[in-house]
């Protein structure tokens, strides 16, 4: 079975000033790339296009397997607005991603 890309929200879903939305897999690369996000470990603020329109974010990428799960991790710092972390949940799902299962970033 292909390893797949899985994305959740790493914070609470409650409003707040930051939310992070976690990525592992073998799609975290490409997609970090789509937004200009380009090394082995970097950050940049990026913009989402999301249905509300751009949207800032801090885009932060690190190769495996010298991560937590051992994939390529990408990690998105967005406004903490329910409607905006949902919205870029649904992007990155669009872009191949699945949703992580509770605990899936863990056991990997």
């Amino acid at each position: 079975m292909a390893a797949r890309t899985i994305a959740a929200l790493a914070t609470p879903p409650l409003p707040s000033a930051l939310a992070l939305l976690r990525v592992a897999g073998p799609l975290a690369g490409a997609i970090a790339a789509s937004l200009g996000v380009t090394g082995k470990r970097c950050s940049s603020p990026v913009k989402l296009r999301l249905p509300c329109g751009l949207t800032p974010a801090l885009a932060w990428f690190a190769a495996g397997p010298a991560t937590y799960t051992g994939d390529d991790t990408l990690e998105l710092f967005v406004p903490g607005h329910p409607a905006l972390w949902n919205d870029a949940l649904d992007w990155l799902l669009e872009q191949g991603c699945v949703r992580a299962e509770p605990g899936e970033f863990t056991r990997r």
